[in-house]
């Protein structure tokens, strides 16, 4: 599965969720949305307003979301720590 992180700088949702990502083990790219502004429009657009905004094959959200990484880890058969 592939997995996204896009982020903006010094965002303390977006480093707080690549530790929880690192800690249960999920592999992710990161891209800054700075670097992407028609996608950064193209979030706006869909609702999604607060960084990071994370990416899956089958889910998008936004902000810092332990539920869902921990739902993401158990799909991915990943460590629950």
């Amino acid at each position: 599965m592939t997995v996204t992180i896009y982020t903006l700088p010094n965002c303390v949702q977006c480093e707080t969720t690549k530790r929880q990502f690192d800690r249960h083990g999920i592999e992710y790219e990161v891209k800054a949305l700075e670097d992407y502004p028609d996608k950064a429009k193209e979030f706006m657009e869909q609702g999604y307003k607060t960084a990071p905004i994370v990416v899956t094959d089958n889910k998008t959200w936004s902000g810092f979301k332990y539920e869902e990484i921990k739902h993401l880890a158990m799909v991915l058969g990943k460590s629950l720590i």
